[in-house]
Parts: C-alpha cells; sequence; structure tokens
C-alpha cells in the first residue's frame, strides 16, 4: 500500500500529500524447514528446523514442536533457525515431528514432517534408572521390569522374573496342536519370529491356544504386554549361560549348575525343571533345556514343561 494524507477544515479539504514510501502489512509467517529429529532419554528428544524465507513482515518470536502420535511438544523463543527440545514422549515408541513459526500475526503453516525416532529405553542398574537405550547393560533390569542376560547385534534381551506366572513351576504345553508344524528359528533374534509364527500358524494346521506362546503373550512385565515372547533354542541357552555366571556369562553351549545366589534370586530358574524354547525339533517335537545340567533336547510337545518370557528391545 501507499498512503495521501490530506487536512480538512471548515472551508474544505486540502490538496493532498504527496505519496508515502510502499507498505505491506504483516501476516503469517511462512512454514519452517524440518531438520534431523533426535531422541535424548526415554520422554524426550530434539527436533532441528530452518527458519522460513519470510517471517510475514513481523519479528518471528517462537517456534512450536509437536509430535505424531500425539502427546509430546516443545518450544523455542527464537527469530532464527535452531533446535527445539520435545518433553511428554513416552518410552520406546517411535515419532516423527513437525513444526510451526509464529509473529505477532498468527502462526504458520507446519513444516514437513522430520524422519522416524523411536524413544529411548530406561534400566535400572543398582537402583539407579539410567536413560537410554545404550545405558543398558546385562545384569541391568529393564524397561519390562526383567533382568538384561543378553546383548547381541545392539539388542537387548530381558527375561521376566520367576513369578512371572504358576506355568514357571506348573508347566505347559508347547502347543495345544500336538501335530503343529511350524517353520521356526534356533538363532538369537528368532524367538518373537518363532512365537508370532505358533499363534498364527495356517492352514491346514492349527495356530496354538492356551499353551506356551499364548501364555508368554499375555504376561504384561512393565507394560507391555504382547511383546514378551518365547525365546528360541539359542536365547535359551543364553539364559542358561547367564543363570551359571551372572557376571560373566558364557556365549557357548550351557554347562555346569546353576549360580546359587542367582538361583535364590527374583529371575531364578527350577533347576528341577526343563523350560521350553520356541523352535521346533519336529511336527511333534520342539527343544527344551533341562536346567539342572543345561542339556538341550527335544521333547513332546504335549509335555509339561517351564516357560520363561523375554523381550527385546
Amino acid at each position: 500500500y501507499y498512503f495521501k494524507i490530506a487536512a480538512i477544515n471548515s472551508v474544505g479539504t486540502s490538496a493532498y500529500s504527496t505519496a508515502s514510501a510502499a507498505v505491506t502489512p504483516a501476516t503469517v509467517p511462512g512454514a519452517p524447514t524440518i531438520g534431523a529429529a533426535t531422541a535424548t532419554g526415554a520422554t524426550t528428544a530434539t527436533v532441528a528446523f530452518t527458519a522460513p524465507v519470510s517471517d510475514g513482515g513481523a519479528t518471528i518470536t517462537t517456534y512450536t514442536a509437536t509430535s505424531t502420535p500425539a502427546g509430546g511438544s516443545g518450544t523455542l523463543s527464537s527469530a532464527g533457525s535452531g533446535t527445539i527440545n520435545v518433553t511428554g514422549l513416552t518410552t520406546g515408541t517411535s515419532y516423527t515431528f513437525t513444526v510451526t513459526a509464529t509473529n505477532s500475526t498468527g502462526t504458520s503453516a507446519v513444516s514437513g514432517a522430520s524422519g522416524l525416532i523411536t524413544t529411548l529405553y530406561t534400566c535400572t542398574s543398582a537402583g539407579v534408572r539410567t536413560t537410554g537405550g545404550g545405558a543398558c547393560a546385562v545384569g541391568d533390569i529393564g524397561p519390562g521390569d526383567g533382568l538384561v542376560f543378553l546383548v547381541s547385534g545392539g539388542v537387548w534381551y530381558e527375561m521376566a522374573p520367576k513369578t512371572w506366572a504358576a506355568n514357571e513351576t506348573t508347566g505347559i504345553q508347547w502347543c495345544s496342536d500336538q501335530t503343529n508344524s511350524v517353520t521356526t528359528g534356533t538363532a538369537v533374534g528368532t524367538g518373537s519370529a518363532n512365537t508370532t509364527a505358533m499363534l498364527t500358524n495356517a492352514s491346514p494346521f492349527v495356530a496354538c491356544t492356551s499353551s506356551a506362546p499364548n501364555a508368554v503373550r499375555a504376561y504384561a512385565g512393565g507394560g507391555f504386554t504382547g511383546d514378551w515372547f518365547l525365546p528360541s533354542k539359542d536365547e535359551l541357552n543364553e539364559m542358561c549361560n547367564y543363570s551359571r555366571n551372572p557376571a560373566l556369562p558364557s556365549t557357548g553351549t550351557c554347562t555346569g549348575t546353576q549360580n546359587g545366589a542367582f538361583a535364590a534370586s527374583s529371575y531364578g530358574f527350577v533347576d528341577t525343571s526343563s523350560y521350553w524354547s520356541s523352535s521346533q525339533l519336529n511336527a511333534t517335537g520342539a527343544y527344551k533345556q533341562y536346567w539342572a545340567n543345561g542339556k538341550q533336547s527335544g521333547g513332546a510337545k504335549h509335555y509339561l514343561v517351564s516357560v520363561r518370557p523375554v523381550r527385546a528391545f
């Protein structure tokens, strides 16, 4: 816009002045450009952004970052580019973020979405809760309130306490369908997929019901319902190794006897029992491990064998 001024009295109106310089009314800023999002803790993250090309004609006073799914947000009082600290997130949850800019006129459109990040987990060591998945170590208490017994390939594995359910002592069938045939792995890292396969086995075979995989999936340690699974053959062996020497677990074939202090702890195993793995041996049998000597062997799927849930994070 341009403006001219005239004076008015009882006689009339003067000539107009010369035109003013051009002026443009302020509007909302342009949308910021999103940068990298980074998880910084169990419930926090940082979101970087670049200021928009246009501030709308009024100084930008605040930038706001918002999470998807909702729950996390943060603000930064700044006129230029920067990094926003976001709080209010949920442990171990994946998020993207957008940023808006605000000036005296209003708030901009949202930026594009950031890349997907996952907030970190927390572990307890010597009674102190630590932040960040990388801070977890063997022997810590994990986010599911289980004992971390193995770290492999950047993944942490925790076992439920022995008081998790009656199945720890009374035992349970490997699968309610005694001829259930399902492809399962034996290696570390396959237990969760094995458990899912047991529960979703396709026709002509029958999915397991009211049996070992159902029991572990129903466990809700730390609030993680559905995350717990029946360990694979090799994951079960690593649990056995931990029970022998919690301070320095072996990675070979489990031998010897259970450490006395560990056996008496909240996570000790029943020495006189065998424990199911999620690894199938054949159409009628699956791998189990006898805790007294660590020996792994096959067992008929209808046997009542002890079960211990684990989860990975």
